[in-house]
């Protein structure tokens, strides 16, 4: 997985895997991460996306992301570990990597973390009351992400289908 892009609609967080092979086929996928199983125990399709869902950032590994879950007092700093589409949630670290300096609001986030092994898999999106995409300065200053518009994707060397 190259990157995830993240949309809004009605105050929930949605995500779109872009992998690999999308950037070889030149094509970007609209299809957002839906779990759970239908009436015949089968895995949901995806749902495409339209112009209600609104786009609001892309993630790369590392990056800087400022999360608040609801029953957290303040949004906290982790660094993008990874994404995870059975359950439609990130991976996030915290920058040091060191359990004896947690805050009691950090143990909300990290609260299955242990010695070496200050991170959070299995963080669903979709309920975050904050989750921002920050950039960090050469002097290691924190500053939001300007908007960016959606990129596209492909290799300089994908064949556009449909040209």
């Amino acid at each position: 997985m190259v990157r995830v892009d993240i949309f809004k609609k009605q105050n929930k967080f949605y995500a779109i895997p872009i992998y690999t092979m999308d950037f070889a086929l030149g094509i970007l996928p609209n299809k957002i991460v839906v779990i759970g199983k239908d009436k015949n125990n089968n895995p949901k399709q995806w749902q495409e996306i339209n112009e209600s869902y609104e786009f609001c950032f892309s993630l790369y590994k590392n990056d800087l992301v400022l999360l608040q879950k609801k029953d957290m007092q303040e949004a906290e700093f982790a660094y993008y570990n990874g994404f995870n589409i059975s359950n439609s949630s990130i991976c996030v670290e915290k920058h040091d990597n060191k359990l004896e300096n947690l805050t009691e609001n950090q143990k909300l986030l990290f609260s299955n973390a242990k010695e070496g092994s200050v991170k959070v898999s299995g963080l669903g999106i979709q309920h975050l009351k904050i989750f921002e995409k920050y950039i960090v300065t050469p002097l290691g200053d924190k500053i939001k992400a300007d908007f960016a518009p959606r990129q596209s994707i492909s290799l300089k060397t994908s064949k556009k289908y449909g040209l």
